[in-house]
């Protein structure tokens, strides 16, 4: 009788104090927006949409330290419009204010997978970066170590999951805005994954000079403070040795990358890293004559493990799948192609949208491996012209003119229309 009225009081406290976390989430919103914006009507708007983005907090937790970061900007906007930036008593407690808006960023965009967001939870997303932007114009000097460490954090997690979701050009732009901090604090490791971060979205878009080079300049830094085969290291290296697969350099890629697994498997490394050089490597194998059947073995296996470690929806799995799909078509098996790419276009339309540059890219693969199967038909030929051209109007809204898939596009397009000539 004792235990159950133990539980009934528990469950009774747990609730009051989730309700008293609700009602202080609540409370500091009103406060934050206060300080920020006075009594305005812009402060009323705020706290509505702001108070809505609370909803997709998942713990109270969350929900506390997102009501906590909009406290501590608002405290940021009122002390630097009161004090007008001179009284050296305002200037310490900015930088505690920034130290506390940008660990509650780090907190917020560590982790962050975009491809298969929903979109209220993306447009949460899109306020964090608004919010992580807005810290990064401010003068670099006026962060300490800590809050530029945390900034930092943020500005890195938030570029890889760009660079993740196709969306390389915005991951240039946030890199490109902390390069105030980034050269007040070079050779700082708080700085190094944004310095990857930029150089690995430069590579995606296609300038693959400027990324090895930058690349190359990281790397030694970082073998300077943590030794060649410190997991950190291992992660700017397998860049610079996935640039040599793109440029065609298959053999000396492939070698760079099998030391890298060698290392990993060895030391017991990060299971993340050694699933991206083992995917990676695989590629490279595929491209290289007569070694198919090894490489969609290879993707296999990745294939499976990321399965087990992420789950089957995970946009990694996705990419995997993908690249093993795609390794068909240009070996030229349509068969094998259209058996991976069909039941992954309906995966990827499912998890990630029918518009977002993944599944694009699936469609765009299938329709190739249709040509494939059937290449002696005018009819399938001028069906996957019509396929491709739908997937470019699409590419073209949402990536650059220059984008590497844009570019593949238009290749396979020529491709296809000499093909149809000749038929």
């Amino acid at each position: 009788m004792t235990t159950i009225l133990l539980a009934v009081l528990s469950t009774l406290l747990v609730a009051e104090c989730t309700h008293g976390v609700d009602r202080l989430a609540h409370l500091l919103i009103g406060w934050a927006n206060r300080l920020a914006h006075g009594r305005s009507p812009r402060a009323q708007v705020r706290v509505l949409e702001q108070v809505g983005d609370l909803e997709d907090c998942h713990s109270q937790i969350t929900k506390l330290l997102f009501a906590l970061k909009l406290l501590a900007q608002g405290l940021v906007d009122w002390t630097v419009r009161v004090s007008g930036r001179s009284s050296s008593f305002a200037g310490a407690g900015t930088d505690c204010l920034h130290r506390a808006a940008s660990e509650a960023l780090a907190l917020a965009l560590r982790d962050v997978d975009l491809r298969g967001m929903k979109p209220p939870r993306r447009g949460a997303v899109r306020r964090h970066v608004a919010q992580l932007h807005a810290l990064l114009e401010r003068r670099a000097e006026s962060f300490d170590s800590e809050s530029s460490a945390a900034l930092l954090a943020a500005t890195a997690s938030a570029c890889e999951a760009y660079i993740a979701d196709r969306d390389e050009v915005t991951a240039v732009h946030l890199a490109q805005a902390a390069a105030p901090h980034v050269e007040l604090r070079r050779r700082d490791p708080a700085v190094f994954p944004v310095r990857r971060a930029h150089a690995h979205a430069l590579l995606q878009l296609g300038q693959r000079d400027l990324a090895d080079a930058l690349l190359a300049d990281l790397n030694a830094d970082e073998e300077q403070l943590y030794g060649p085969d410190n997991v950190r290291t291992l992660a700017t290296r397998h860049l610079r040795y996935w640039a040599l697969v793109l440029t065609n350099q298959l053999t000396a890629g492939e070698r760079g990358l099998r030391t890298i697994e060698s290392r990993l498997l060895t030391t017991g490394g990060d299971n993340v890293l050694l699933r991206h050089v083992q995917c990676k490597l695989s590629w490279a194998v595929g491209r290289q004559p007569g070694r198919v059947p090894e490489a969609a073995h290879d993707y296999e296996n990745v294939i499976r493990n990321r399965v087990r470690e992420y789950g089957a929806d995970n946009g990694d799995t996705l990419d995997a799948r993908h690249s093993l799909g795609k390794s068909h078509v240009l070996a030229g098996d349509g068969a094998r192609a259209h058996a991976v790419l069909f039941a992954l276009l309906a995966d990827r339309s499912r998890v990630e949208g029918p518009d977002h540059p993944d599944t694009l890219e699936t469609r765009k693969y299938l329709a190739l491996a249709d040509t494939l199967r059937r290449p002696l038909h005018p009819r399938v030929t001028r069906r996957a012209i019509r396929e491709l051209r739908r997937v470019l109007r699409k590419q073209v809204r949402r990536l650059p003119p220059a984008h590497p898939d844009v570019h593949d596009t238009r290749q396979w397009l020529a491709t296809l229309a000499n093909t149809l000539e000749s038929q």
